[in-house]
């Protein structure tokens, strides 16, 4: 299995349509506990409970770890409505694929379901950048256009058992009938 799938296209517009972009809101609580165990894979100490922006620059931003270096621009997160998958990304010129490779490899050998995207399409000027529209929800911390030539991220499976071992409740016993 392919641990960064990587695409082009002819435009902005398909590029981000392929993250599959949902219309309801990010269930941040879940994606802060996948990144958590993201960060905790890199060697990193993160804290779920301080939200999720905060979490982004701790993990993504103000570290020393690869993960620090993924995501050099603005950090956007859309979820998909279907799968639950939740895409961390960032509009970038250029992306250390190698580097993302690792990452992902990473996140897998600690039983998160990770793949890493590098999505290309068309550099274009700011100004003719392609906005998404309002009605998907997406996390963005920047700029909204996408303009750079490259999308950059890692997608985050959503189900249930994209966390294997991790916080699996444990099957309860019956209470035993109370003999008179």
């Amino acid at each position: 299995m392919a641990t960064v799938l990587r695409h082009t296209h002819e435009s902005a517009a398909e590029a981000f349509a392929e993250l599959r972009p949902g219309k309801k809101p990010v269930r941040s609580r879940k994606l802060a506990q996948k990144i958590c165990i993201a960060a905790r894979a890199a060697g990193l100490r993160a804290d779920g409970r301080q939200g999720l922006d905060l979490l982004l620059h701790t993990v993504f931003r103000n570290n020393s770890s690869k993960l620090g270096h993924l995501l050099v621009k603005s950090i956007k997160i859309v979820e998909d409505d279907a799968t639950g998958d939740a895409v961390v990304f960032s509009d970038v010129y250029h992306v250390d694929e190698n580097a993302l490779e690792e990452v992902a490899k990473l996140c897998a050998d600690h039983g998160l379901g990770v793949t890493g995207l590098v999505i290309r399409y068309p550099r274009t000027e700011y100004a003719e950048g392609y906005v998404p529209d309002a009605s998907y929800k997406m996390v963005n911390e920047g700029y909204p256009q996408l303009y750079r030539g490259c999308l950059a991220g890692l997608r985050f499976a959503g189900s249930a058992s994209a966390i294997k071992g991790q916080g699996v409740a444990k099957a309860r016993t019956p209470k035993r009938a109370r003999v008179a």
